[in-house]
């Protein structure tokens, strides 16, 4: 666990469980603003306030939401959070990532592609599969 302070400033990081590709869950302040991320790059949304920050928190740690990173090509093109089973709707041409805190991308991607068969996931860590 990490916790820092500087300027006025606040980040707390937590790993995730050792399977996920979320590497940590991270809130933190800056420049007026809440934000809660995870590691991998593109995984960062806003909070609107302390009670959102903490609401965010416990639905991502609980997998109630996760993070959907739409890409095109290389580009990224948005960051939302979503409920896992809501459903998917296909852009040609885009890729889609799910990440959950505590599932393997592996296993919400599954759980995913049975309803849109159009979308990549991203590529599963082969430390998920030791």
């Amino acid at each position: 666990m990490h916790l820092g302070a500087h300027d006025g400033e606040l980040e707390f990081a937590v790993p995730a469980p050792t399977r996920s590709i979320a590497g940590h869950l991270v809130a933190f302040s800056g420049d007026n603003q809440l934000w809660v991320r995870f590691s991998p790059p593109n995984m960062c949304y806003p909070a609107d306030d302390e009670n959102e920050m903490t609401s965010l928190i416990k639905k991502l740690t609980a997998d109630e939401i996760v993070f959907k990173v739409v890409m095109k090509d290389d580009d990224w093109v948005e960051t939302t959070l979503r409920k896992p089973q809501e459903k998917l709707e296909s852009l040609p041409g885009h890729s889609v990532r799910f990440v959950s805190c505590s599932a393997p991308v592996w296993k919400l991607g599954l759980q995913l592609e049975r309803r849109a068969l159009n979308l990549s996931y991203g590529e599963p860590s082969s430390r998920l599969h030791q």
